[in-house]
């Protein structure tokens, strides 16, 4: 996604242009940056071409998201050559990885890093390379603090957002670097979670998807520990707000008090995101994940019992160190089983500084491909059988707008679909009730932003095709 500002009059009419990479976490850190410079005078511009200022706020944790983190540096660092930018900054995971190194000599183009603990600085950075006389500190260990999420600016749609409510993790798997790159594990408040959300509703917002890296740790370093649960039973107090999502969630803590809250509790819906990563007890263990397979197990059988409607989202990592044709058979009888309406799988990406990066028994990659090709073939199997199912029901959806590709249809998503993640909901025209099978005219200006009754006319594996009622 892409952010941009212009400068205040201390800097003369500067623009600056903000790019985030990689998961919504990090994207909530960009808005704050986004509020930061709006806070110091800096308004919103049109585009990378006529900014002075770039930033990008990087991802960094795994391969191919370090990857496209340096190729965009190298992208937008072409516009100091061949277009107005004047200074280059980069933010985030990329740059918190690889502190202590000589970044400058790999990205010369680069003015200024920052890493994960100092986003709060970027006023600061940039009045110091326009001749300021601060001396900020080199990238140490992630600090950052949640005092300037008041200042936060939503930058894509009002009506949903993202709220991060913790940071860091504490979980030591043994495939991963987030520790390394966001710290420990740091809660934030309640009353500071309570009053984000206040602003968000006030604001216009109607759907909050709850971030962190570890969603069921939430409290545990906060005084009192307060719970996850209890958390959720003051949001649901918040007038404005429909439908509140859990992302992020570990099976290991996931309570009964949860599974309770989530079945009896309107507000929160029916969509839930565990990555479960595997099924088999050996990589469980391997990957140092707090799980077995029973544990997994007798979840998903509680979860399933108590919520029929359930819209279950996973992750799993194949051709981890080791894994066997066996192993992997046995996630795909997993896969089969369970039959998880949402899944994402990657292949594991061997990184430095992990314990699974020293592992003997590398898969091959093609092997890894390969695993990684049949998986997503059952998964598409089972999702395609999951939204045929919907097809003649009547959903609640969340309409986002004119449809990108047709001015005859509109966009939406049901509450089992997750933003910028999961599918959509194309809608191809308004049923009223009263005339049968008369289509009224879309109108997105009527609609966008509001949560309406759908009926369901066609579906593909990801997308439903439906028209609203009136």
């Amino acid at each position: 996604m892409s952010l941009s500002a212009r400068s205040s009059p201390a800097l003369g009419p500067k623009k600056i242009f903000l790019q985030s990479l990689g998961c919504p976490k990090n994207l909530v850190d960009s808005e704050v940056m986004l509020g930061l410079l709006r806070r110091r005078g800096f308004e919103v511009a049109r585009s990378e071409d006529e900014a002075q200022i770039v930033v990008v706020n990087t991802c960094s944790f795994i391969a191919s998201a370090k990857q496209e983190s340096i190729d965009t540096i190298v992208e937008l660092g072409r516009l100091k050559k061949e277009g107005a930018c004047e200074k280059l900054l980069v933010t985030g995971c990329l740059p918190q990885n690889f502190r202590g190194e000589d970044m400058s000599a790999a990205l010369p183009e680069v003015d200024r890093f920052l890493g994960t603990g100092e986003f709060a600085r970027i006023a600061d950075a940039i009045d110091d390379l326009y001749g300021g006389q601060l001396e900020l500190p080199a990238i140490g260990d992630p600090e950052a603090t949640f005092e300037s999420y008041s200042t936060r600016e939503i930058s894509g749609r009002p009506w949903t957002a993202f709220l991060k409510i913790a940071e860091g993790c504490n979980r030591t798997c043994s495939f991963c670097i987030i520790p390394q790159l966001r710290g420990a594990q740091r809660s934030r408040p309640v009353a500071d979670i309570m009053a984000e959300a206040v602003r968000l509703a006030e604001n216009g917002c109607v759907e909050i998807n709850l971030i962190a890296q570890d969603l069921t740790s939430y409290g545990e370093d906060l005084p009192g520990r307060p719970t996850l649960a209890r958390l959720l039973r003051e949001l649901v107090q918040v007038d404005g707000i429909r439908w509140i999502r859990l992302l992020y969630n570990y099976p290991d803590k996931f309570t009964p008090e949860l599974v309770s809250l989530l079945a009896s509790e309107k507000k929160l819906v029916s969509y839930l995101d565990m990555p479960l990563q595997h099924a088999d007890d050996t990589i469980l263990k391997n990957m140092r994940r707090n799980t077995r397979e029973r544990t997994v197990r007798d979840l998903m059988t509680r979860l399933r019992g108590e919520i029929p409607d359930l819209v279950l989202r996973t992750v799993f990592i194949v051709g981890f160190p080791g894994e066997t044709d066996e192993q992997f058979d046995k996630l795909i009888d997993f896969v089969e089983e369970y039959g998880f309406d949402r899944m994402g799988a990657f292949t594991y990406s061997r990184e430095e500084n992990t314990p699974a990066g020293q592992m003997e028994n590398q898969v091959p990659e093609n092997v890894k491909k390969r695993r990684l090709a049949r998986l997503m073939r059952v998964q598409q199997g089972i999702a395609r059988a999951r939204s045929k199912a919907l097809v003649g029901r009547t959903l609640d959806v969340i309409v986002e707008g004119s449809h990108p590709e047709s001015e005859h249809l509109m966009t939406g998503r049901t509450s089992g679909m997750a933003p910028d993640i999961d599918g959509q909901v194309h809608i191809a025209g308004i049923q009223s009730k009263d005339y049968g099978d008369h289509i009224q005219e879309l109108d997105p200006a009527r609609f966008t932003g509001r949560i309406v009754p759908v009926r369901i006319t066609a579906a593909d594996v990801y997308d439903l095709v439906g028209e609203i009622l009136v």
